[in-house]
């Protein structure tokens, strides 16, 4: 067939050109498309002869002819050689505007080498433009970015394609710099010009030969530099057609990248039979049978080239493969589908999170009914299906949560990068995004617990050395780091709480607000993406042991933390336009109940009542206009967005706001009161009743109904709440008696419920005795010590209850408030203390805790400075019916006169026991540790425990001391321990008697009457005795160098004591005075009573000191403190 080469728009949508054969016999003749590798881009407007042909419809116009060829030659060649390789410049067409920018008589560039890549015709809406990528031959294989622009010059992109892998030169060509100071989208590139031609060195057969890419990503193997196979099906409607190699292999080729920007890819003569060559392909890889890497999808971008190599001699129509089918893979076969198209987009690292949400899918359809798992509609929007019945694919909403496709699909700068300096998978920008399971993610955190486990000082922060464990966490943050990580999963409520769950796993999730915006409860059962969180790891110190565990058998507890502005939900839209039918009710809700419970409701099998502020009001929607009352009321919708609903509002009868409780049931399909926040009011759907004065409304159950959050009204009342205190106030306890009692046994108060603010200072856990009868899941107990916010006045607080049942964020360093916890006076130690009732008391969080390795104490302000003498007088008068108990931290300015015992020893950092080398070795299998009732005491844990007799072991230097404290005003008792005990023996004393107190393990110099045998040893020196290891007298020069460290204590300077009364009970048995209760160390009575002297006795009348407790202990310098009075003196 002879026929003259031509160019001519293309029908379609995607604005390029396309190659036509003119009927050279017939005037104004019949004109068809022509597809073929063989035709040459200096033959355009001239004779050829068109062999090896075959005719089909085009399959997207029935009217159109194609003829596809493998062999098209030039009919006559009487032009001289340059000229008839030559191509170009293109004369004016018809209804094309000349917007080409002309040289205008200057010199203009030329450049030879290999034609690598044509990128297809680009749409921004303000311009068309398309690009090509010329690779060098002079200069290292270097790059020349060439830009044509405009319509005009459009037409080249259907020519160039024809020379993809042909050695060309370029001519007429001009320098420009685009995106100049812009240190990211700068581009140093080519344009064409009006007077643009391109000269073919090299065609045919040799071309297809060397058509390959030779960009960096192809050399690094991010992308397959080429690939040949044949085709055997095509599916346009879906965009892919299926290659196979020369192995019998079958590679999906798609063309779903596209869609980045607005552009089309058209390769005509793509049909079954026919022989292709890609290059510069994206492939995603899967594992064969052999455990070797195949490609199993190939996606095509704007660098891809698609080169016909023969086409298809067969006159068949367009193949087809079976994508719904009837059987019960059928679902499978969808997800399947959209999952690989979110593969194709971009990088996302699917290979965990999406991997195992594809194999749940494809190999158990059933489990879509469990809780864990969501429809596959839901799935199918969130990947990027458009609708139920349709076969168009968008960018995926789960793609645009992690990053704006939007923002970048038609910026020509992007456009440029992706071409000419392309990266995996469409682009820089969304090329490194990362989404782990949940399962995957708790292991990388208990990594991080099981290091912070084995560091040295792990075991001693935050303890209080009793029984308990101290608690080690570990965090890590999700999100905008480096690569990116992103949590993607559903919010479901389990066991009460708020969890992420995906195919793997579940794991806990607290919602913050840093705006104080309340998450919608509709956000329950929806896909979501947590754009950035941080995720902790807690649980008891076990030291070395943690390498052996896994987060699967270790006590620990893993949860996220999220802001509600963080949380991307991924909901269909045409979904949640159904849940706002005719005559559905809602009531508005206002919780009761501040802060988090301790144990949260189980709701496998029971209902649970919420309690909510009455009155209230219902509304329901009715959009009617017809009905007079109808009210317009805007909600907060999941994604955060405004929605307006009509219906009618009904105020109900309830008792005043102060004192009316009312209740919300909630069944166990809807668990809505997991998000509910105190002082913000939601609409929450119930079953319709005609009864306002309800005193519980029942959750309505379908579900396709949703819950909203009002926005705040700022002229609403105010919800009464109990008294909320300071540490300080729980600490005195007033109206101990109505009289004197003459029992210890019966005049213990009773518990009061008290709600206070304090930080957490120290946390321990604590093994429980009896698992059967404790509440604890894991057997752990909580105990805490908190302080006050402003003072140091500190409080035990004990929870009966799991440590892992305690909202997410408590723990050292927290500032939190209690609300309804009982505080408790002792009988025996009069200490003020506070348990948590796992039934009422709630915890509200202010700030979360952090890793404890992070943890710094909390700066508050000196306690008030008070004399002795004043505290003496306060205590005279506190008795009878006027006694108050005050465990309050005052300060005492005030120096050691006297030291009645003093104890020092060398102790295990994590349990506290003694740890000196003379210790026997005694451990009991069973509990791990064997504890003896001797004055030294010896413990056995993972820490300190030696392996035989005369074995260094670990610890720290402490100090307890009991002395005579004395301001000039008065004396006290006082019982010295922590830094105040410490603050007695400085650097220099204490390296005199390390060596001793590493030994014995506790050394104790008491003042103390005694034998005629220890005078002997030497032992005794002004009264004090010196007793080492269990109880053994030290004499000598041992007993010398601690009797020293006693003397100096008595010599030091004045020192700033932070201490608490140590109150105790008086029974009477030992004094005329009735039993009461005060903070002297016996009580007061007029008869003599006998007192020691050092080795004398003496009766005598006798006034009781007070007595204090300090573990704190400030020096002061008083030549420093004269020097700067003096200064301020101001002489007249």
């Amino acid at each position: 067939m002879r026929a003259t080469l031509g160019l001519r728009r293309r029908d379609d949508a995607s604005g390029g050109w396309t190659w036509t054969a003119k009927d050279k016999d017939e005037d104004g003749g019949a004109e068809v498309r022509l597809a073929s590798v063989d035709v040459k881009a200096h033959d355009l407007g001239r004779v050829v002869c068109v062999r090896d042909f075959v005719v089909v419809t085009d399959a997207r116009n029935g009217d159109a002819v194609v003829v596809e060829a493998n062999c098209v030659e030039r009919a006559y060649d009487d032009d001289g050689f340059e000229e008839s390789l030559a191509c170009g410049p293109l004369e004016d067409e018809d209804g094309v505007a000349n917007d080409a920018r002309a040289l205008n008589g200057k010199l203009g560039a030329c450049h030879r080498g290999i034609l690598e890549a044509v990128s297809p015709i680009i749409t921004t809406g303000e311009s068309t433009f398309f690009m090509c990528a010329l690779r060098n031959e002079d200069d290292a294989g270097a790059q020349i970015p060439i830009i044509f622009n405009g319509e005009f010059l459009a037409r080249w992109e259907c020519i160039l394609r024809q020379c993809v892998g042909s050695r060309v030169e370029m001519r007429n060509l001009r320098k420009v710099v685009l995106f100049k100071g812009d240190a990211t989208h700068e581009l140093r590139a080519f344009s064409a010009t009006a007077e643009f031609h391109v000269v073919s060195l090299t065609f045919g057969e040799r071309r297809v030969r060397r058509c390959a890419c030779a960009c960096a990503m192809c050399g690094a193997g991010a992308t397959v530099d080429r690939f040949e196979g044949h085709v055997v099906s095509v599916r346009t409607s879906r965009a892919y057609a299926i290659l196979r190699d020369a192995q019998g292999r079958d590679v999906k080729l798609t063309f779903t990248h596209v869609p980045l920007v607005d552009s089309k890819i058209v390769v005509s003569g793509l049909r079954v039979g026919a022989r292709v060559v890609v290059t510069h392909a994206h492939p995603v890889w899967r594992v064969d049978e052999y455990n070797e890497r195949v490609v199993e999808t190939l996606g095509v971008d704007l660098r891809t080239q698609i080169v016909i190599k023969r086409t298809s001699t067969e006159n068949a129509s367009e193949g087809e493969t079976e994508m719904y089918s009837d059987n019960a893979d059928e679902k499978a076969n969808r997800f399947s589908r959209v999952l690989k198209y979110v593969v194709e987009q971009s990088n996302f690292v699917y290979a965990e999170a999406a991997a195992a949400w594809r194999e749940v899918f494809e190999t158990n359809f059933d489990i879509l009914n469990d809780s864990r798992l969501i429809d596959v509609a839901s799935a199918e929007y969130a990947l990027g299906k458009t609708g139920e019945a349709s076969d168009e694919q968008t960018a995926a909403p789960l793609l645009l949560a992690m990053h704006d496709l939007g923002s970048k699909a038609f910026k020509r700068a992007d456009v440029y990068r992706e071409f000419f300096a392309p990266t995996p998978l469409g682009g820089e920008s969304i090329s490194n995004f990362d989404v782990p399971t949940i399962n995957s993610l708790k292991d990388a955190v208990f990594e991080k617990w099981k290091d912070e486990n084995k560091v040295a000082a792990a075991c001693k922060r935050g303890s209080t050395r009793n029984e308990g464990k101290v608690v080690i966490r570990a965090t890590g943050r999700l999100g905008e780091v480096d690569p990116p990580r992103y949590v993607m999963g559903i919010l479901r409520c389990m066991y009460g709480r708020l969890h992420v769950v995906d195919a793997s796993g579940a794991v806990e999730l607290c919602i913050e607000s840093f705006l104080k915006r309340a998450p919608a409860p509709s956000m329950l059962n929806k896909l979501v993406v947590l754009r950035e969180c941080e995720i902790m790891c807690e649980g008891a110190y076990v030291g070395s042991r943690a390498d052996a565990l896994n987060h699967h058998n270790a006590s620990v507890r893993v949860s996220l933390c999220v802001d509600s502005d963080n949380i991307v939900v991924i909901q269909n839209p045409t979904s949640s336009a159904k849940s706002e039918s005719h005559g559905t009710m809602y009531v508005a809700v206002n919780s009761a109940t501040k802060g988090a419970q301790l144990l949260p409701p189980r709701l496998a099998s029971s209902k649970f009542s919420h309690p909510i502020v009455a009155p209230t009001w219902t509304f329901t929607i009715d959009a009617s206009s017809e009905v007079k009352q109808r009210t317009s009321i805007q909600v907060y919708t999941a994604q955060g967005g405004v929605k307006t609903l009509d219906g009618v509002i009904v105020n109900t009868t309830h008792e005043s706001r102060s004192s009316g409780r009312i209740a919300v049931s909630f069944g166990p399909k809807n668990s809505w009161f997991c998000l509910l926040r105190h002082g913000t009011t939601y609409l929450i759907p119930i079953v319709p009743t005609l009864n306002s004065g309800a005193t519980t409304f029942i959750v309505d159950e379908r579900p396709d109904v949703d819950a909203f959050v009002l926005p705040d009204d700022e002229d609403d009342e105010m919800t009464a709440t109990p008294e909320v205190r300071d540490v300080r106030d729980v600490l005195v306890w007033g109206k101990v008696f109505a009289k004197h009692l003459s029992s210890a046994d019966s005049w213990q108060p009773s518990p009061e419920l008290v709600s206070f603010r304090c930080i957490i200072v120290a946390e321990e856990w604590f093994e429980s005795e009896n698992r059967r009868e404790s509440q604890s899941q894991f057997g752990w107990e909580p105990r805490f010590k908190v302080q006050d916010v402003e003072t140091h006045d500190v409080v035990d607080v004990y929870c009966k209850t799991s440590a892992f049942s305690l909202p997410v964020g408590v723990g050292i360093g927290a500032k939190i408030t209690i609300h309804r916890a009982m505080r408790h006076l002792s009988a025996a130690s009069m200490n003020i203390y506070v348990k948590l009732n796992p039934g009422v008391t709630t915890i509200e969080i202010h700030e979360r805790c952090a890793s404890t390795s992070e943890y710094l104490p909390l700066l508050t302000n000196i306690s008030m400075r008070q004399s002795i003498r004043a505290l003496f007088d306060e205590e005279m008068r506190n008795s009878g019916e006027r006694l108050v108990i005050s465990r309050r931290t005052f300060a005492v300015r005030a120096r050691v006169v006297s030291v009645s015992m003093l104890t020092v020893r060398w102790c295990c950092p994590a349990c506290g026991c003694d740890a000196g080398s003379l210790m026997h070795v005694s451990v009991n299998p069973a509990t791990g540790a064997t504890k003896r009732r001797l004055p030294a005491v010896l413990a056995g844990c993972d820490v300190c425990r030696p392996s035989a007799r005369g074995t260094s072991r670990p610890g720290v230097f402490e100090v307890e001391a009991s002395v005579i404290l004395d301001d000039g005003t008065a004396q006290a008792d006082c019982w010295l321990t922590g830094e105040a005990g410490m603050a007695l023996t400085p650097l220099e004393v204490r390296n005199e008697i390390l060596a001793i107190v590493k030994k014995h393990g506790r050394v104790t110099s008491r003042l103390i009457k005694s034998s005629d045998e220890e005078r002997d040893l030497g032992a005794v020196t002004g009264g004090h005795v010196v007793r080492g290891h269990a109880s053994n007298v030290l004499g000598g020069k041992d007993s010398a160098a601690v009797r020293t460290a006693v003397s100096y204590a008595t010599s030091l300077n004045e020192m700033i004591f932070e201490c608490r009364k140590q109150y105790r009970y008086h029974d009477g048995e030992d004094s005329s005075s009735p039993p009461h209760a005060s903070a002297f160390s016996f009580a007061i009575d007029p008869k003599p009573r006998e007192v020691r002297v050092g080795e004398y006795a003496i009766s005598t009348n006798c006034l009781p000191m007070l007595r204090f407790w300090s573990a704190s202990a400030i020096p002061t310098r008083p030549k420093e403190e004269l020097m700067m009075r003096l200064s301020q003196i101001k002489l007249t």
